[in-house]
C-alpha cells in the first residue's frame, strides 16, 4: 500500500520571518531601528563633547605656557599681568592679525569652510613648489600659518620648506639668502605668537646654525651676510628681493653690545640655585685653596675622593660658585656648571660675550636659541617632535665648540694678515703657524693695527667658548635621565676642548706679548703662552694616545703594564707625553695598513706642530734657542 503524499504548505514571501535582528512584526522593527539611530546620535554627541574638552584642555595648556613662562609678555604688552584680554585671545588663537583680523576670528568666520580652504592651499602651494611657479606662494604659506596655527609640524615643515626647498631653486646667493631670511620670519612669527614653544625654538636653531652656519659652501657668504646686518646702522632702509627683505634687522648698538630690548629679563633668575662644580682630583687642594682666598665655605661631605676616580663634582650655592670662579677661570681641569635658566630676554645666552665688533655669527645666534630650547625642554618637561631629548641636551655644548672653532679660525687669519703672511682658505689655517716673533729680547712685533686688534679679540672669544663647551658636556654628560649619555661619554670632544682651550690662551698671550711694549710685561706674557702651548701640547697627544692608536699597534706602542687611564695624570708631566706620544708615533708608522684614524691625528698634528713651533720662537725670543722654529711635521 503505497504512502500518501503530503504538500507542504506555500508561505507566502511577506510572512516569512528575517533571520537576525529583522525578525519580529514592523512595529517592533520600527522601535529597535529608533533605538539604534538614538545610540549612534548619543555616541557622536559624546565623542564631539569629549573632543571639544580635549581641545579646551590643550588650549588651557598652551595658554598657561603662553602666559606664563619666561617668554610670556610682558607688562603693558597685553599680558595676564594687565588683565589685557587681548592676551588670552592671542595665546589661544595662536597666531598675529592679517589686516587687523586675528587668525582666531578668520577661523570662526571661515567656519566649516576652513578645512576645504586648507587643503586647497596646501595643493596649491606644492603644486607651485614642484613646478617652480613661486608667484603668490609666499601669500599661501601666510594664510596657511593663520589657519593653522596651532599645529607645530604645519610651522616646521614652512619654516624648512622655504629654507631648504625653495631657496635651493633660486640660482644667486643674495636672492638664497633672502629665502632664507623669510623663513627665519615666519619662525619669529610664530615664536612670537606662541612663545615658551620648545618646537619653533629648535627650527630657529637650525636655521642659523645649520643653514646658514654650516651649509658647505654657502655659508661662507651666509656667516659674512649676518655678522654686517646684525651690525648698528643708521637710516638703512632694508634692500629687498620683491616682497622678501635682503637684510636682518640689526640687533647691536655702536659699540657692539646687544640691543637692550633684546637682554632685559623679564623673568629674573631667582636666588637659591646650585652651581656644580666638575674637577680633576688632581685639582682639589688648588680648589681648597682659592676657596680659602674667596671666603668660600666647602662642603666638607662632598671633599672625600671617590675610589679610583680621577674627576669628581662639589656642589655649591650659587653666589659661592660665582666668588670662586674668577679664581680659577685659567684651570683647564675645573669646569662651572651653572643651573640653566631662561629669564625671558631674546638674545640671554649671547649677552655674557659681548660686545661684538665684528657683528653676531649666524652659529652664535644659533647656540642662543639652542640653548633657550635645551633649558625650556629641561624646566617644562616639553617633549621635541622631531629629535630626541638627548640630542636636544647636548646641542648648546657642540654649537658652542662650532662657534669656538669659527671665531679661532678668524684670529688665526688675522694674526696671519698682520704678519704678512697669506691666507689659506681652509679650516684652521696651517699659514699661520709660521708667523714669528722676530729674535731679540728687545722685539716687539706688530704694535698695532686692525688685524691685531681683530686678533686679540677673536682669540680672546674662542678661549671662553672652548672653557664654556667644556662646561656644557660636563652638565649634559653628568644628567643621566637618558640611556644615550650613558653610552655616549664624549670624552674625545671633552679632551679635544682641553687642548683647544689651552691652545688659544697660548694664542692670545703670544700675540699679546707681540703687541707689548713693557718689556716686564712682554716677558710675562711670552712665560704665560709658553706654558699653555706646552700644555695644549699634551692634551692633544693625549687625544692621539687614548682614541686614535689602531687596537693593534697598542701593544708595541705603550710600555708593558701601561693604561689608557694613566694618560688623565700624564698630561700634568707634559715633558713625558711628549717622549710617549714620540714612540707611539713612531710604532704607528709601522702599521699603516690598519691606521683607520690617520685623518684625526692628522688635524690634531696641526696642534702639536703649532704649539712646539711657538715654544721653539718664545724661547728664541730670550735667546734660550736658535731663532727659526723646527718646520712642522707633515701630514
Amino acid at each position: 500500500m503505497s504512502q500518501a503524499v503530503v504538500p507542504t504548505p506555500v508561505v507566502p514571501a511577506s510572512s516569512v520571518a528575517p533571520v537576525g535582528s529583522r525578525g519580529g512584526p514592523p512595529a517592533a522593527r520600527a522601535k529597535l531601528a529608533r533605538a539604534s539611530r538614538a545610540g549612534l546620535v548619543g555616541v557622536l554627541a559624546g565623542s564631539l563633547a569629549v573632543a571639544g574638552l580635549a581641545r579646551q584642555w590643550a588650549l588651557a595648556l598652551q595658554t598657561q605656557a603662553y602666559l606664563t613662562g619666561p617668554y610670556a609678555p610682558v607688562a603693558g604688552s597685553g599680558s595676564a599681568a594687565t588683565g589685557n584680554a587681548a592676551a588670552t585671545a592671542a595665546a589661544v588663537s595662536g597666531g598675529p592679525s592679517l589686516g587687523s583680523l586675528d587668525s582666531y576670528f578668520l577661523v570662526l568666520l571661515l567656519g566649516g569652510l576652513r578645512g576645504p580652504l586648507v587643503m586647497f592651499l596646501w595643493t596649491s602651494s606644492e603644486n607651485q613648489k614642484n613646478e617652480r611657479d613661486l608667484e603668490d606662494f609666499d601669500t599661501k604659506i601666510e594664510l596657511i600659518r593663520l589657519l593653522q596655527p596651532e599645529f607645530d609640524s604645519v610651522h616646521l615643515f614652512q619654516m624648512w620648506n622655504k629654507a631648504y626647498n625653495i631657496s635651493a631653486q633660486l640660482a644667486s646667493l643674495p636672492n638664497k639668502y633672502a629665502v632664507i631670511l623669510d623663513a627665519v620670519r615666519y619662525g619669529e612669527k610664530v615664536d612670537q605668537s606662541r612663545p615658551n614653544n620648545l618646537n619653533i625654538l629648535l627650527g630657529l636653531n637650525q636655521l642659523y646654525q645649520h643653514k646658514l652656519g654650516t651649509t658647505t659652501t654657502d655659508s661662507v657668504y651666509y656667516r659674512q651676510q649676518v655678522r654686517a646686518d646684525t651690525k648698528w646702522r643708521e637710516g638703512a632702509a632694508p634692500r629687498g628681493v620683491g616682497a622678501l627683505q635682503q637684510r636682518l634687522a640689526p640687533l647691536l648698538e655702536k659699540d657692539g653690545s646687544l640691543l637692550p630690548e633684546l637682554v632685559t629679563p623679564r623673568n629674573p633668575r631667582p636666588a637659591g640655585l646650585t652651581t656644580k662644580v666638575v674637577l680633576a682630583v688632581r685639582e682639589l687642594e688648588r680648589v681648597k685653596a682659592a676657596a680659602a682666598k674667596a671666603g668660600v665655605a666647602l662642603p666638607p661631605d662632598q671633599l672625600t675622593v671617590p675610589t679610583g676616580a680621577a674627576e669628581m663634582t662639589i656642589s655649591l650655592p650659587e653666589p659661592e660658585a660665582r666668588k670662586l670662579d674668577p679664581l680659577l677661570a685659567d684651570r683647564v681641569d675645573v669646569r662651572f656648571v651653572y643651573h640653566g635658566w631662561n629669564d625671558g630676554s631674546e638674545m640671554q645666552y649671547l649677552a655674557p660675550y659681548g660686545p661684538f665688533p665684528s657683528g653676531l655669527s649666524p652659529l652664535a645666534l644659533g647656540f642662543n636659541y639652542g640653548k633657550r630650547a635645551q633649558v625650556l625642554m629641561n624646566l617644562t618637561g616639553q617633549r621635541p617632535a622631531q629629535s630626541g631629548p638627548s640630542v636636544v641636551d647636548s646641542r648648546p655644548a657642540l654649537e658652542l665648540r662650532g662657534w669656538m672653532e669659527e671665531e679661532w679660525e678668524r684670529a688665526l687669519a688675522a694674526e696671519a694678515r698682520a704678519y704678512g703672511k697669506p691666507v689659506a682658505p681652509t679650516r684652521f689655517l696651517r699659514t699661520a703657524a709660521t708667523a714669528q716673533l722676530p729674535p731679540g729680547a728687545a722685539a716687539t712685533g706688530p704694535a698695532a693695527g686692525a688685524d691685531v686688534a681683530e686678533a686679540l679679540y677673536s682669540f680672546g672669544l674662542a678661549h671662553r667658548l672652548a672653557r664654556d663647551a667644556r662646561a656644557e658636556f660636563s652638565r649634559h654628560m653628568n644628567d643621566r635621565t637618558e640611556g644615550i649619555r650613558r653610552l655616549q661619554d664624549y670624552g674625545s670632544h671633552v679632551l679635544t676642548l682641553a687642548g683647544d682651550e689651552l691652545m688659544t690662551a697660548g694664542d692670545l698671550a703670544y700675540l699679546s706679548a707681540a703687541a707689548a711694549t713693557d718689556p716686564g710685561k712682554r716677558e710675562a706674557l711670552l712665560t704665560e703662552a709658553a706654558d699653555r702651548y706646552r700644555q695644549a701640547r699634551a692634551r692633544y697627544q693625549a687625544l692621539d694616545l687614548k682614541y686614535y692608536i689602531p687596537g693593534e699597534a697598542e701593544s708595541k706602542a705603550f710600555p708593558a703594564g701601561f693604561s689608557k687611564d694613566a694618560l688623565d695624570e700624564l698630561v700634568a708631566e707634559p715633558d713625558k707625553m711628549d717622549a710617549l706620544h714620540r714612540q707611539a708615533s713612531e710604532v704607528v708608522k709601522k702599521f699603516a695598513d690598519l691606521d683607520q684614524n690617520k685623518g684625526e691625528r692628522e688635524e690634531n698634528a696641526f696642534f702639536i706642530d703649532r704649539a712646539t713651533a711657538r715654544m721653539a720662537l718664545i724661547a728664541a725670543a730670550r735667546g734660550e734657542a736658535p731663532a727659526s722654529a723646527p718646520a712642522p711635521a707633515a701630514t
